[in-house]
């Protein structure tokens, strides 16, 4: 029987003008997954406002996005 693998995503919420930061983020995950993701049965997945995200009308910013990573 096949096993299932359970998928995280991670929101990353900061500034612009920390990509070296974010990229540090998105380093450890990767190495996380590579490492540990057949093991523990789990993957991590990063997800970022300004990348991952589209600009959206209609209410409060937190309860659009919260919507959206749902």
């Amino acid at each position: 029987m096949g096993k299932t693998k359970v998928e995280y995503d991670i929101l990353i919420s900061c500034l612009g003008n920390v990509s070296e930061e974010l990229k540090t983020i998105e380093n450890a995950v990767k190495r996380f997954n590579d490492t540990y993701s057949d093991i523990l049965m789990i993957r991590l997945n990063t997800k970022h406002w300004l990348k991952d995200f589209h600009n959206q009308s209609g209410g409060k910013a937190q309860d659009l996005l919260y919507k959206k990573i749902q």
